[in-house]
């Protein structure tokens, strides 16, 4: 068993984890795996980090945890009904990190690359 626990909480808010898994490309790679709605979706994306698919293009959080600290990333803005979700895992003394904050026009170039490619599609 891993002293890392990695997890997804999907945008319905349940929470998605294995403790055989330490990372989070891991644990997408299973998620896609056993859901071939979103495999189709991802392989349609153009991503090659599934990680990132799940948490920019579905709106997943992806946690993790060990004895040194706790972390929630995400990718904002989120509805309102998933802030109170965040306000739980900060009051649980989670880290949070908004992966728009943090890498900014990246995120936002790679969100528009994605969104010109389904328009081509159509």
């Amino acid at each position: 068993m891993n002293t890392r626990r990695v997890f997804f909480i999907d945008s319905d808010g349940k929470i998605i984890s294995d403790d055989e898994i330490g990372y989070h490309e891991e644990l997408a790679k299973k998620v896609l795996e056993n859901n071939e709605n979103l495999n189709s979706k991802y392989l349609k994306s153009g991503l090659n980090n599934k990680t990132l698919f799940l948490i920019v293009m579905e709106k997943y959080f992806a946690g993790s945890n060990t004895d040194r600290y706790r972390e929630i990333s995400y990718l904002s803005p989120i509805v309102e009904e998933r802030k109170g979700l965040l306000a739980y895992y900060y009051e649980e003394g989670y880290k949070l990190r908004d992966l728009r904050r943090e890498y900014g026009e990246k995120i936002d170039k790679m969100i528009e690359k994605i969104s010109n490619q389904k328009e081509k599609e159509i």
